[in-house]
């Protein structure tokens, strides 16, 4: 799919108001090729979770960022968010001939859209570990002096030696229960037992508040920066692959809808746009990129960008072979 200038128009045929679509997600776009009928499973501010036979959707305000399940909208001037439609958890969506509608309020057509495939090769060559290492302790330092430390941020400090002095605050409850979930994961993919790594990240899914838990940002970015590594390095049947089917079925009924298809995703090497945008500098760029990518990056959400980011961190460091202080962190 690629978009044309009437992407932004908004049309009110027979009196329904409809959008097109700005951006579609590749597996979004899997689960909307055939016409059929899916459920409301949540409405929010910025976006409209929906269930169909082949997964989840989720159509959100075109300033959220483009992700593997995101429909962006652009929505009218009359509509001043997502939950302004007046649509309700258990509510039908219908889709038909490349339109959705979204309950009795909005039409979405499909066709403009730009699709959004994240590929997990970059376009540039991937740096020496000596030179990730560096990018390393620029995304470290920047997310300790910038991040939201109400979930998992506060362990940044323990990733690195050289981030031992800096300040990150105290462990709250879900750092505490997180730094030991995070460090029997890093345990067990170092020792690449199957049962130790499947049981670790088990343990670990579904720890904080939130439609994402900050344990499941934290495993996401950890698999993405794995699994980007491999596939960058020529590596293949790693034990990136054993920790993605980890995540994966580890998450089935132990966290909630949204976070389980995010989790789903990043096993398979999709990431949003500014998590993989992240991912590759750290991996290819140089420092003042890096830095620019994570304070994007940390942005997002609550404190979902900062766990992300704690996730990558630990991602990269297993991928080049270096222990983080989470172990010894109490």
């Amino acid at each position: 799919m690629t978009r044309d200038s009437r992407s932004d128009e908004v049309m009110v045929p027979c009196g329904r108001p409809t959008v097109a679509a700005t951006s579609i997600g590749v597996a979004a776009l899997s689960r909307l090729e055939r016409d059929g009928v899916g459920t409301i499973e949540g409405s929010y501010r910025d976006a409209l979770n929906v269930n169909f036979a082949r997964g989840m959707v989720s159509f959100v305000r075109d300033h959220v960022q483009k992700g593997p399940i995101n429909v962006g909208l652009r929505l009218p001037p009359d509509m001043l968010d997502m939950s302004s439609l007046g649509l309700k958890a258990g509510g039908e969506v219908k889709v038909r001939g490349g339109s959705v509608e979204l309950g009795g309020g909005l039409e979405v057509t499909l066709a403009p859209a730009e699709l959004y495939a994240p590929d997990t090769h970059f376009n540039k060559e991937i740096g020496s570990e000596a030179e990730i290492a560096d990018n390393l302790d620029v995304m470290v330092r920047t997310a300790i002096e910038h991040g939201n430390t109400t979930g998992l941020g506060s362990l940044l400090a323990l990733i690195l030696d050289e981030a031992s002095s800096l300040n990150s605050g105290p462990l709250n409850m879900f750092a505490l229960a997180g730094l030991r979930r995070l460090a029997r994961v890093e345990n067990a993919y170092g020792r690449g037992e199957r049962g130790d790594i499947a049981g670790a990240v088990r343990d670990c899914i579904g720890l904080g508040p939130g439609l994402t838990p900050s344990s499941d940002d934290a495993l996401a970015g950890m698999i993405l920066a794995c699994l980007l590594f491999e596939a960058n390095r020529g590596i293949e049947n790693g034990p990136a692959r054993v920790l993605a089917r980890a995540i994966e079925e580890g998450a089935i009924g132990r966290t909630t809808p949204l976070s389980q298809e995010y989790l789903a995703q990043a096993a398979r090497g999709r990431g949003g746009e500014v998590a993989m945008a992240l991912c590759e500098e750290l991996f290819t760029g140089a420092p003042a990129s890096v830095e620019r990518e994570t304070l994007r990056m940390l942005a997002l959400g609550e404190s979902s960008g900062t766990d992300t980011v704690v996730g990558i961190a630990i991602g990269t460091m297993l991928s080049i072979g270096r222990r983080t202080r989470l172990d010894g962190g109490v």
